[in-house]
């Protein structure tokens, strides 16, 4: 019976390891890899008399991924802030991101198409009263910094 050890690391020496398994097959599916990043791989037959030498280091690089979705963290749903000026807090999304796209609105229809009355921060800084509801749509965005061409609200 033969057994393949597989590894795979984020560096040619294989000192920092993301996969180092057996498998009875010729194949595996990698999880969780992170976008634009240079793995490198190998393999090894092994049976009841002992494993064989490596395979030569291969490497492939991930394509880069977009952003996974950023996690509000504050202020949170349905709190009552004392402040006309919020600070909204969320964590960082994963592939990098590049800026973040947060939309807020009054009406909470910002998944209604057409139906939608955005406030901008400087708007929310105008003296709006407290005992406002304001609903929060946040997105990670990767954009290049010269594309980006942000709107008035």
């Amino acid at each position: 019976m033969v057994d393949y050890r597989v590894q795979v690391a984020r560096d040619s020496l294989f000192g920092q390891l993301v996969l180092n398994t057996i498998v009875p097959d010729t194949t595996v599916v990698l999880n969780n890899l992170l976008g634009l990043t240079t793995y490198y791989w190998r393999v090894l037959a092994q049976n009841p008399g002992g494993p064989g030498p490596y395979t030569a280091t291969r490497k492939f690089t991930t394509a880069l991924l977009p952003p996974t979705v950023p996690v509000p963290l504050s202020p949170s749903t349905g709190s009552t802030v004392p402040t006309f000026t919020p600070q909204l807090v969320w964590s960082s999304a994963l592939n990098n991101p590049t800026k973040y796209r947060l939309q807020v609105d009054v009406k909470r229809r910002l998944h209604e198409p057409g139906r939608r009355r955005l406030v901008s921060d400087r708007y929310l800084q105008d003296g709006r009263t407290s005992s406002r509801v304001y609903q929060v749509l946040l997105e990670g965005q990767r954009i290049e910094p010269e594309s980006w061409n942000p709107q008035p609200l």
